[in-house]
């Protein structure tokens, strides 16, 4: 994604700024804040499913059990890492870390408690020509029941790293929508709050509607949709970004 200023980043009351005046409902008398609040929301969820954006950490503790409930507003893991340090500091610094990959079919109960899979040391799939190898130093993680649970050698560390992309919890005063994003984002909620109001009053509201709906989803001439537009905006790389990674899928290594 383009690299842009936090400071440059919006609330969703900047968008409601642009909405309420294009609804004519200053005052907001149609539709609750809270209303408009969630189709900012709604809106947002889309676009960071097509082309994810809210990229950022969290540090957990590790539990005696290495049960970890998966934190409010995770909804896509990019990576996991088990860590020692010191956490609680302004400062903190990572002694030593170690990734985690996923184990698919793993049911457990926590450490020390064994578990199922279809592939382990001791049950092989016989599909596969290679024998699972011992796993009492094997670094892993399952997901189940909105739970994340570590494998047993993860107990000699302190800290989960977990990197995901989500939303934050308070929409209202967090400034985390993109600039490029604000005239989609805008005209989402424009384009959803007619669409209630038809309901209500067809004639007046269905030409308001259809209007909405095309300033969002078509294209003007050769120029794309508002959100296509954010969609490319949220999925194009950084020059520099574009030319690393250019330089190295480039490289020939003999």
């Amino acid at each position: 994604m383009l690299t842009f200023s936090f400071d440059d980043m919006l609330t969703v009351d900047e968008i409601l700024a642009d909405v309420l005046p294009a609804v004519n409902d200053e005052e907001i008398k149609q539709f609750t804040k809270g209303w408009y609040t969630r189709q900012v929301k709604v809106g947002l969820d889309m676009l960071n499913y097509n082309a994810p954006f809210l990229r950022t950490f969290i540090d957990l503790d590790i539990t005696s059990n290495l049960i970890i409930t998966v934190p409010s507003g995770v909804w896509d893991l990019q990576d996991l890492f088990i860590w020692n340090g010191q956490a609680d500091c302004d400062a903190c610094k990572i002694d030593s870390a170690i990734r985690l990959f996923y184990k698919r079919g793993v049911s457990s109960k926590g450490y020390d408690m064994g578990y199922t899979a279809r592939h382990t040391s001791d049950m092989s799939d016989y599909q596969l020509p290679v024998p699972y190898s011992e796993d009492s130093t094997v670094y892993y993680y399952t997901v189940q029941l909105g739970n994340i649970i570590l494998s047993d050698p993860c107990i000699d560390y302190t800290y989960l790293r977990v990197v995901y992309n989500g939303v934050p919890k308070s929409l209202n005063t967090v400034k985390f929508i993109p600039p490029f994003c604000r005239e989609a984002i805008s005209a989402f909620v424009v384009e959803k709050t007619f669409a209630a109001l038809k309901a209500r009053d067809m004639n007046k509201y269905r030409v308001l509607w259809a209007d909405a709906k095309q300033d969002l989803y078509e294209m003007r001439g050769t120029e794309p949709s508002k959100w296509d537009k954010a969609e490319g905006m949220l999925k194009r790389l950084d020059k520099k970004a574009f030319n690393d990674i250019s330089e190295y899928l480039g490289q020939l290594y003999y």
